[in-house]
């Protein structure tokens, strides 16, 4: 919808004109918050007390209904939806997280381990890992040459960083969260308030 002298129309313009005119305006906000209710693309299929280096972690395995990919979530402590509580998603990374590999200029981004690790000093927080499809060729590549060539990410472009966020978003409300203090840099994340998801505090792996 166009403004009378050639620009987009915003949120708040829609808004007047909608008013104006006696019709209803629905954000992508309240578009996710209906297919999240509705149309999830993630399946629980298994849930369990797991022991760790870190203590009991509750392991919820999801199966995605769209991919062939396997989603874990590792919980600890009680998970309130009005309660703030420490959170990391990131996409499964075989050197990373099996082998806790670290490649230079990368050591202060927050691995599984610093993940598990704080939040089980802390007492109760969840971290995500969100599955990738890969075949056996592309993951020996994936080696072979670490650490000179970053690592593929199935999710790099823009679609696949939104399903991400969207998968990721989806076991997070399944498991119980609310509000996050996320273990990230300072990013901007566009309509999770549909998933009723607030980030309330980012919290950066050196601070």
């Amino acid at each position: 919808m166009m403004n009378e002298d050639g620009t987009m129309a915003q949120r708040r313009e829609l808004e007047l004109f909608a008013e104006k005119h006696g019709i209803r305006v629905g954000t992508i906000a309240d578009l996710i918050h209906y297919r999240n209710l509705y149309d999830t693309t993630i399946e629980q299929i298994d849930l369990k007390t797991v022991n760790t280096a870190f203590g009991d972690f509750r392991l919820h395995t999801y199966k995605d209904n769209i991919s062939d990919c396997v989603h874990y979530a590792l919980a600890l402590g009680d998970i309130a939806e009005h309660e703030p509580c420490l959170v990391r998603v990131q996409v499964v990374n075989t050197l990373r997280d099996l082998f806790n590999t670290t490649r230079p200029g990368f050591s202060d981004t927050w691995s599984l381990k610093d993940s598990m690790q704080h939040i089980a000093e802390k007492g109760r927080g969840v971290v995500v890992l969100v599955g990738q499809e890969f075949n056996q060729a592309e993951e020996l590549n994936q080696v072979i040459h670490f650490p000179d060539v970053p690592p593929v990410q199935r999710h790099s472009n823009e679609a696949g960083a939104y399903r991400v966020i969207g998968t990721g978003s989806q076991i997070l409300r399944n498991v119980g969260v609310g509000k996050m203090r996320l273990l990230s840099s300072p990013t901007r994340f566009n309509a999770i308030s549909g998933f009723d998801l607030e980030v309330v505090e980012f919290i950066e792996k050196n601070t």
